[in-house]
């Protein structure tokens, strides 16, 4: 086997764990799960069917430091780390092991095909979702600053590579358990923006307009049918929730005590206006480039 460590953390994924181990159990001989002690299923059960070190772990709601935790825990230099809902590819286990013959950057991304609602979503943003996830723990850390970060490479080392095949990803399996994340995510964005974003009213109709063209249009969310709606809807959603939170932490010491209608027409129309520039740019794009 390759000088390889697995890191995972882990939280409730007794539905996951078991296909993501299967995944990678011939890619290495030192795989590290920590599971979060808020976990009340049987994810620690089945981990530890696979490998030793499963390690039960205090929950911090900035999960960023157990994950930092789990890559000390890591036998070798060289780490694939994996999330609890994951699972890889075989061609990407061959790629994996063929890459770290002769490696030739100090990290790699690799691309992730995230499943939600029971398909792929191959556009609204979602696609290739390129992931840093092969790298030297020597070189790397996770910054522990806000919900969605990524690794951090050493500065002078942050030339990454790019593997060909994929992570899969079993990310939101209903609506429902998108909005649970959404609440959890939200959250924690609010607490990271809530110093560096001044927010007027406008914001509050513009900028999840702008989500929504952007994941629709610019990120042809339309070739997902209505889940490409949807999720173009709801991401709006969610950049709204972002800011009403942030008000809500500030106390809502800059929200207005009354609207002017004409004023919020006006930002209708605006708003409109990005629809329309949005729209346009697409058919621009599509009569350049009709593949």
């Amino acid at each position: 086997m390759n000088n390889l460590s697995i890191c995972i953390l882990a939280l409730n994924e007794e539905r996951n764990i078991k296909a993501l181990l299967e995944s990678v159990k011939d890619l290495s001989d030192d795989i590290v799960i920590v599971i979060d002690d808020q976990t009340t299923d049987h994810t620690a059960n089945i981990a530890k069917t696979y490998t030793d070190k499963v390690i039960i772990r205090a929950h911090d709601d900035n999960f960023h430091k157990n994950k930092q935790y789990t890559l000390e825990q890591a036998k070798y230099d060289w780490v694939l780390w994996m999330d609890g809902d994951e699972t890889i590819e075989l061609e990407l286990a061959r790629e994996i092991k063929q890459v770290l013959e002769n490696p030739q950057f100090e990290a790699y991304k690799i691309p992730r095909k995230n499943m939600m609602f029971g398909r792929w979503i191959e556009h609204t943003g979602w696609y290739p979702d390129y992931q840093i996830r092969l790298f030297q723990k020597s070189k790397t850390r996770f910054p522990c600053k806000r919900i969605h970060e990524d690794p951090q490479i050493d500065e002078g080392d942050e030339e990454i590579g790019l593997l060909k095949n994929h992570l899969i990803h079993q990310n939101y399996n209903s609506i429902s358990h998108f909005l649970e994340k959404l609440n959890k995510y939200t959250s924690n964005d609010a607490l990271y923006y809530q110093k560096e974003k001044k927010l007027s009213d406008k914001d509050l109709v513009i900028k999840p307009m702008e989500e929504f063209c952007k994941r629709l249009l610019m990120w042809k969310g339309y070739k997902d049918g209505s889940y490409g709606l949807m999720l173009s809807q709801l991401q709006a959603i969610y950049e709204l929730v972002v800011m009403a939170k942030i008000q809500e932490l500030n106390q809502f010491d800059s929200a207005t005590k009354q609207l002017d209608p004409k004023l919020v027409n006006k930002w209708m129309k605006e708003a409109f206006r990005i629809w329309r520039w949005w729209y346009f740019e697409d058919k621009i794009r599509k009569s350049n480039n009709p593949l």
